[in-house]
């Protein structure tokens, strides 16, 4: 089964509709552009319970371009392109997604508290980043980074760490937001894949379909989790969070600046030694095997590649931008981009700064 986002299936020239649980993907009439259309079905405990609901489309089409624009201003690449002609309509870029759903962590709820024997809504010290495997025959199961390589998950020009730094830079956009409307986001689930130029977008939709929201002052839920406990009115719910967010105008400015440290990792390219390398090679080669030739058991020094590591702190106000200003970095003055590869290692948020 095509994940969500792929491209629909052409048979004999003519495009056939792809129907997900919560949306109809069909071919736009531009390149690499698909029409979205957001379903009124709700589904829970792997498609197990069913309803459908007059409206919810149409809402969570509107949360979905509320959210996706806001990030897009914040410099957060997606999926979104224009509203459709109907009310639960849109028009998105197609993307080749990445079968890893990620999901981050503010609260513990649901099934973190049973695998890590937590407490009901303890709120944790740090966002706790998640990978599922996207799909339904196997339940979406948990996977551990190391399976993510095994299983080739990944196209070759991304890396985990940047899975993880775009969900962390969504999750300080989206609970400011929600805070500022009195609600607190407990957890949500992203999809990413890559657009026809390779870069890296989130996909799929941001909707209450695949948050966790509660009203910060009573805890009421504010989330498809009405509907899978059976504790309130779905489109009733999600017309209050609305109304919440119109009740509250917010913008970026408000975010605070905060401290990020990154490391840059510069080295040579394929098939140039650099003359350091040269020489650290050859000194190696001359009296470090033969001194060690006991502990090598045979073994010998091929080749040294030295490589240039930069701890750099800058100041942003998410991850996402960090790491533009880190890769700009990278490109020059760190790295001599005719000799040298660079890429940006490891971010990590330091401190706020007052």
């Amino acid at each position: 089964m095509p994940t969500v986002m792929e491209t629909p299936t052409a048979i004999g020239g003519t495009s056939v509709p792809f129907q997900g649980k919560s949306k109809e993907l069909q071919a736009g009439t531009v390149a690499n552009t698909l029409w979205v259309t957001f379903k009124n079905d709700a589904t829970a405990f792997n498609g197990e319970k069913h309803a459908v609901f007059e409206g919810k489309g149409a809402l969570n089409k509107a949360f979905t371009q509320q959210f996706f624009e806001l990030l897009e201003s914040a410099g957060i690449p997606t999926c979104w392109l224009s509203t459709g002609e109907l009310p639960e309509t849109a028009v998105y870029r197609t993307l080749q997604m990445i079968p890893v759903e990620v999901v981050v962590r503010n609260v513990a709820q649901g099934s973190l508290c049973k695998r890590l024997g937590l407490a009901e809504n303890t709120i944790l010290k740090a966002p706790l980043v998640e990978y599922f495997l996207k799909s339904d025959a196997l339940g979406d199961p948990a996977i551990p980074p190391s399976a993510i390589t095994e299983l080739g998950l990944l196209p070759s020009r991304v890396c985990l760490k940047q899975l993880e730094w775009m969900a962390l830079a969504v999750n300080t956009i989206l609970s400011a937001r929600f805070k500022a409307a009195g609600v607190t986001l407990v957890d949500f689930k992203l999809e990413m894949g890559l657009d026809s130029e390779g870069t890296l977008r989130l996909g799929d939709e941001l909707s209450p379909d695949g948050c966790r929201l509660q009203d910060a002052a009573s805890g009421q839920s504010l989330d498809k989790d009405v509907f899978r406990k059976g504790t309130g009115d779905l489109i009733e719910t999600y017309q209050a969070l609305a109304g919440k967010l119109a009740k509250s105008p917010w913008d970026l400015s408000t975010l605070p600046i905060q401290t990020y440290t990154g490391v840059v990792v510069v080295q040579s390219r394929a098939n140039i030694l650099n003359p350091q390398s040269r020489t650290l090679t050859h000194t190696l080669q001359q009296t470090f095997v033969p001194a060690a030739s006991s502990l090598l058991e045979g073994g010998a020094i091929q080749q040294v590649d030295s490589q240039k590591r930069f701890q750099v702190s800058i100041t942003a106000t998410h991850h996402w931008q960090a790491l533009a200003l880190f890769n700009q970095l990278a490109d020059e003055p760190l790295s001599n981009p005719v000799i040298e590869d660079a890429f940006v290692e490891d971010i990590t948020l330091a401190k706020e700064r007052s």
